[in-house]
């Protein structure tokens, strides 16, 4: 969604300013980056893209 957005390709307006995405999306790969530490840890074999 945010590449179509910052590249004009959106079918919508959003209503949230796009530093909010901003925001919301190194929220989001934090959680990511320490779920995959513990997995790391837990011997948690992860298949994801």
């Amino acid at each position: 969604m945010l590449r179509k957005w910052d590249t004009g390709e959106l079918n919508f307006n959003p209503t949230c300013p796009r530093e909010i995405y901003t925001i919301q999306i190194k929220a989001m790969k934090e959680y990511l980056d320490a779920l995959v530490i513990r997995a790391k840890i837990e011997n948690i074999e992860l298949n994801y893209a």
